[in-house]
Formats: structure tokens, sequence, C-alpha cells
């Protein structure tokens, strides 16, 4: 917070609190939330990032005791020994993962027949075998019928499924996306009509239906991501402004997934190149093959570098294991600067750094061309 309000103070940039509603197409007005009067400011142009907030359907009984979503769950009455995730997305994972690691025996309910489908399904694999280490049992293809509250001191859950599974614990989290916060914003003074759970659609330049609104992070949906997101609203104000700069879109930007082992990814994968006919090679790097590994006790981490052929040129790579959303960064590097196999392998890296199994993937891939 202090090096955001520094940065503003740089810029000058006058920050007024309050809840904003659109007022006409130039113009929002600005209620102040100690009772002042209201305050009407406006623009050429508008950013809307007003983020996003946990879906929470009326038949689930959240009660900050026994039910809770991914921002109640904080509040913790008590520490349980058993717990319920309902979600599988990436904050399902994490919160399972931080849980498990705590010794609560976890049950994660997903709705998919996968976890995580858009993730390279190796890394996924690695990552579920480290989830069950942990505790975790992982219900694939179900999702919730009924959630009750039943009586006992201390208060407990009972889920049942479509699949007709009945999961009793003593807390359930559910997170099962999340919702745009679009609501009383004055949309409708615009005709911007929100889509599916309140999210609003952009185009290429993060414009609304009306060139001069445009909207970013969260309240646009995937990827949802702090880095992304502040990309996002740099790109619509160079856009807005007629400010040169970086015009590529965020979904080639580094994801994270905070789970225990950390998941990281940057790039193709080597089901969407065969999606598109592309050859390639595969190198992978084995956390317990590596020094600094091994002195972490990592058994299971794994990284993987796929070069598209015959230029080996690094088009995507993937980490699953400690300090993965640290070590993409390098990969994030080599993507960028369009680096081939080779000049990886031949780049010196600090001994022993996690670092160090880009050179033996990049080693691993031109092997794999060879044959």
């Amino acid at each position: 917070l202090e090096l955001i309000n520094e940065s503003l103070g740089r810029y000058a940039v006058e920050l007024v609190q309050g809840h904003a509603r659109f007022a006409g197409p130039h113009a929002v007005a600005v209620k102040p939330p100690d009772g002042a009067d209201i305050r009407t400011l406006t623009a050429d142009f508008f950013v809307i990032a007003t983020g996003s907030r946990p879906n929470r359907p009326d038949d689930v009984p959240f009660d900050g005791e026994t039910v809770f979503d991914s921002e109640t769950i904080l509040q913790l009455p008590r520490m349980p020994k058993t717990m319920t995730v309902l979600g599988a997305g990436v904050v399902g994972i994490e919160y399972a993962s931080i849980f498990a690691a705590l010794g609560i025996a976890v049950t994660l309910v997903d709705t998919r027949d996968r976890l995580l489908p858009y993730l390279d399904r190796e890394i996924v694999d690695a990552l579920v075998v480290e989830l069950q280490k942990l505790g975790v049992s992982v219900v694939h293809s179900d999702r919730y019928a009924r959630v009750e509250r039943t009586p006992a001191r201390p208060p407990r859950v009972l889920c049942e499924t479509l699949a007709g599974r009945r999961i009793d614990s003593d807390v359930l989290l559910y997170c099962v996306g999340r919702d745009g916060n679009t609501n009383d914003i004055g949309l409708g003074t615009l005709g911007i009509k929100p889509g599916k759970y309140g999210l609003l659609e952009v185009n290429e330049n993060y414009q609304t239906v009306h060139p001069h609104v445009y909207a970013v992070g969260d309240v646009i949906g995937y990827p949802a991501l702090a880095s992304t997101a502040m990309e996002q609203g740099r790109a619509a104000l160079r856009h807005a402004l007629g400010i040169p700069g970086p015009k590529g879109r965020t979904e080639v930007l580094p994801f994270a997934v905070y789970s225990i082992p950390e998941v990281a990814y940057i790039g193709e994968t080597e089901e969407s190149l065969r999606e598109k006919g592309v050859d390639y090679a595969a190198g992978r790097a084995n956390y317990d093959k590596n020094p600094r590994g091994q002195i972490l006790g990592e058994s299971g981490g794994l990284l993987k570098l796929v070069f598209e052929r015959p230029s080996l040129k690094l088009v995507g790579a993937h980490v699953v294991g400690s300090a993965a959303s640290e070590i993409i960064h390098v990969g994030v590097a080599f993507l960028r600067s369009g680096a081939t196999a080779t000049e990886i392998a031949e780049t010196l890296y600090n001994y022993p750094t996690l670092s160090d199994m880009y050179r033996h993937a990049a080693l691993k891939a031109l092997a794999e061309d060879r044959r």
C-alpha cells in the first residue's frame, strides 16, 4: 500500500474514495463513505477495475462457522480436523493444499474430469501426486446437490453430491467461480450489460461496447491475476492516450498457482502444440536430480521445457515444485528473447540452484531432437 501511495503521489494522481456510479457517458457520481455530498467527476476515458467476489449460491448455507467462501475462510473460528472443498480451480487447490499441510484431512471435489485442464498434463499429474502425499482426496466429475449444517457440538456440515456421495466434515469451503463486481455501478446508464457471472466483455484493447470505457482485471474474467490485471490496466491507458508501448495480450504472461507445491507456466503446452499440429521437442529436469532440490528435500518437482521444431526455439515452460512461481521468470526471459535449446543449455547458472534445471532440460530436449 505504501508503494502504491508513493506512486500515486509521484504522478500527482488524485485519489477519491467512495462508491462510484456512472451518471452519464462521461461522468461518475461518487458518494463518499463519510456521508458527505456526492461529487461528480467527468473524464474523456474511464477504466473499470472493480474486481470480483466469491460466487455464493442461495442454496449453500454460508454461516461463517461451518460453511465458508474463499474470503470468509480466513476468519475460521476454530481449527477443523476435516474439510470439504467444493471447486478445484486455482483457489480451491491452493486452499486444499494449505489446510492439508496443516494436518487437516481435505476432500477436494472437482466438477471436471481432471484438474486444471488448461495446464500441461504431465505437470498436473505431478501436482496430484504431491497433493495426495499431503492427504488431499480428490473427487472428479461431481458437484454438490445439497449442503446442510448438521447438529453437533461443535456443528458439522454434510455435503450430498449428484453422484450420491455423502461427505461429512467439520467445515466446508465453497469456491466455485467468482462474480464480477458490476452491480450498482450504473452500467445501465451506459447500456452496458454484464455477461454471465457479472463479467464484462472487452476487445483486444480492453474496450467495452463504448470505446471510451475500458475494463481490466478480474471483472473481465480469465486469467484474473494481479500481474495480468496490472498489465491490462497499463495497456488500456496506453491505448486510450496514444502512448507507445507493448501491445501483446496478457495471455502470454506467466501464470502461477500458489499451492503446495507451487505450479507455474508460460506459453504452449504439449497438448496445445499437438492440437495445432506443430512439431516439437520436450526436455525435462527433476528436482530430485538437482542438488538444490535435494537440499530442499524435493522429490516430485519437475521443470519441463517445450521447443518447436525445427528451430528448437522455446515456446513453453512449465514448473511444479518449490519456488516455481520464481524460477518460471527465467523461462519468461528466454521465451521473450526467442532463445533456442542450444542457447539455454549454454547459459551459465549459479550452482547449486534450481535455475540450473533449465540447462538440464534443454540438454534433454536436444538429445530428443537428435533421435
